[in-house]
């Protein structure tokens, strides 16, 4: 493990327990008074069925739901989420993969199979016209939510600027080795009803993506978040 890479996960580790942390987290997710969410909280309130999901694969909840964390469905992923070829493929990985599967309950050697299950469905996805593995990340973390993080241009701009290492990498190492962060994290579900509606790991998401959006929106410091991202299982 890189000096650059423990420099990072501490300094994460150090925000995530802050109350800064929690409020931007509740503030993006609309649980402070008088305050409006982002409309990216409401991703996580449009909810799939599981028995149709098994039944039918992707659905289309699952497409409309990223338009609301900034991204659109081009018309052919819309076109191959009608097709038998992408709904078997998903079929096939939520047989495997099962649905309630969680990366905080999973040892490493356990969770690395699951995680190579979607890596190689979000590649089948970017083979699709308009879809880049932003987009199909997104859509995996909708289905699979406490198991697959957001590859998010913000989250992996800030990561870029602390030492060049990916946002996935950083988590893992995180949800891993940081247990005071993670219970911090586990507590703000308890306590807070905006919170409780999101998984632990979607939670993290915010609290990295709350992190670092400043940086990323300020134009005297850009950056160039990667199209083309290397495996998290690298």
């Amino acid at each position: 493990m890189s000096n650059s890479t423990e420099n990072l996960a501490a300094a994460i580790g150090a925000y995530l327990v802050t109350p800064l942390c929690r409020d931007s987290v509740l503030l993006y997710t609309g649980g402070l008074e008088n305050k409006i969410p982002y409309r990216g909280a409401t991703y996580d309130l449009i909810q799939s069925d599981n028995q149709l999901r098994l039944s039918q694969g992707i659905t289309r909840d699952d497409l409309l739901s990223v338009i609301f964390l900034s991204v659109k469905p081009s018309p052919e992923l819309v076109m191959a989420q009608m097709s038998s070829t992408l709904q078997d493929q998903f079929r096939d990985a939520i047989n495997t993969v099962p649905l309630e599967s969680d990366l905080l309950l999973n040892t490493r050697q356990n969770v690395l199979p699951l995680l190579r299950v979607l890596e190689a469905l979000e590649s089948s996805l970017c083979n699709i016209d308009g879809v880049d593995r932003v987009i199909g990340s997104k859509i995996i973390a909708h289905i699979w939510p406490k198991l697959w993080p957001i590859r998010d241009q913000v989250v992996l701009c800030g990561v870029n600027f602390m030492g060049s290492m990916l946002a996935m990498h950083i988590r893992a190492l995180l949800l891993y080795n940081d247990q005071f962060a993670l219970r911090v994290l586990e507590g703000w579900n308890y306590q807070h009803e905006t919170l409780s509606q999101r998984t632990v790991l979607r939670n993290f998401d915010i609290a990295l993506w709350m992190m670092h959006r400043n940086q990323h929106f300020d134009e005297t410091r850009p950056c160039r978040p990667g199209s083309d991202i290397p495996s998290p299982m690298a």
